[in-house]
């Protein structure tokens, strides 16, 4: 029994957005256009944590939001190479600011940062969509 007033099944089937983020980032597809994947699943995980959760509603989104970041760096860690590949400008941008940095490093460590970041903006989005949206459950 799940005292906690976490959906787990909730959290980790939305979470697996990250894996789609991930592989249209890797495979170069999303170069500038990243940003409305980001926005479409920040709306759509607040819209359905606000619909489904019946408590807890700030935490669900939150570890929601972290595990779409993490899953997607993840990806891109894991198939580094292919990354690196169909995204160019990437480690050309790395060179060009004079980071003195492992690339791979860079991406885990910039993509824990985010990761909180998205999980927050998530977060924020479900307690306003809870508290000024329509109908609860």
């Amino acid at each position: 029994m799940n005292d906690s007033g976490l959906n787990n099944k909730l959290i980790i089937n939305l979470s697996l957005y990250g894996v789609l983020i991930g592989i249209t980032s890797v495979m170069g597809f999303v170069y500038e256009q990243e940003w409305l994947l980001w926005l479409f699943g920040w709306l759509g995980v607040a819209l359905i944590v606000s619909r489904k959760c019946r408590e807890k509603y700030f935490l669900n989104s939150f570890l929601t939001g972290f595990m779409i970041t993490f899953l997607s760096v993840l990806m891109k860690t894991a198939l580094y190479d292919t990354y690196t590949e169909n995204n160019p400008w990437f480690l050309q941008q790395l060179s060009d600011k004079k980071y003195d940095v492992n690339p791979r490093m860079y991406i885990i460590s910039l993509g824990l940062i985010t990761a909180v970041i998205n999980g927050l903006v998530t977060g924020f989005l479900t307690l306003g969509l809870r508290k000024f949206g329509g109908k609860k459950t």
